[in-house]
Parts: C-alpha cells; structure tokens; sequence
C-alpha cells in the first residue's frame, strides 16, 4: 500500500507534462548575424515574422505546421511599410517566387520557452542557413 501511495504522485507528474507549444512570441537572432526578428505564433496555425534590414522593416505573414522535430513555414504575404516604389518592385518579384513554398526546419526544444530552429532545406532562399534559436518573450 505504501508504495501505491508514492506511485500515484509519479504518475499524476508525468500525466500532466505536456509538450511546449510555439504559440506566443519569440524573439531570434540567427547565429553570425545582428539581425534580431520576432517571430508571432497563433493558434490556427498562422505565422508573422518581423525584421527589420538595413532600416527597412519586413513582415512576413504565413502559415506553420509543427510536426514531432520539425517546423514548416509557408510564406503568405510581405509587408514592406514605406518602401520605395523603385525597390518595392523588386521585393515584390523576390516573394511572388517563394510564396506558397515551405520553408523547413528541424526543431529542437531546449525548454519551454527557448527552441533552436536548422534549416533542413535550402531549396527556398529566403530560408536562413545557420540555425536560429528563439526565446519566448509572450505567451
């Protein structure tokens, strides 16, 4: 009987551990790079990503889909705010090529609030090729 009793609060620990969830916001900076993004994840599935190169702010807006040790992000839309029209032409055509085309990378978790994200592809671009670790900064 006393070993049920030290058995029930084990199995009540380990029932209620749950994996973490990518929902909320994280900040990243790929590795080599100053280059800070944040990345927005909703329930539903739907992505933002916001960084800002050179002074010009980018907002990538799209669609993920987590499975077991990997993440796929699919490009949707680009927001540019207050790009040149000369230049805006340019992006425009840069994204038309990779929108609806999933950008793929494993997944490892270190804890509930930090993840390492490697490319696993690079047939897409826009796809960093270092890893990237992201830290929770709202669930």
């Amino acid at each position: 009987m006393r070993k049920l009793l030290f058995l029930v609060p084990a199995i009540i620990i380990v029932g209620c551990s749950s994996k973490p969830t990518l929902v909320g916001e994280w900040s990243a900076t790929p590795e080599g790079s100053p280059q800070a993004q944040t990345f927005t994840f909703e329930s539903g599935n739907k992505v933002k990503m916001a960084s800002n190169m050179m002074g010009q702010n980018f907002i990538l807006h799209g669609d993920y889909k987590e499975e077991a040790a990997s993440l796929s992000i699919t490009p949707q839309k680009l927001e540019t705010p207050g790009l040149e029209a000369s230049l805006q032409k340019q992006v425009d055509s840069a994204f038309a090529a990779q929108k609806g085309k999933p950008m793929s990378f494993s997944l490892k978790w270190i804890s509930a609030d930090e993840a390492e994200l490697t490319p696993t592809t690079n047939a897409n671009p826009a796809v960093p090729s270092t890893k990237v670790v992201m830290k929770r900064t709202k669930k």
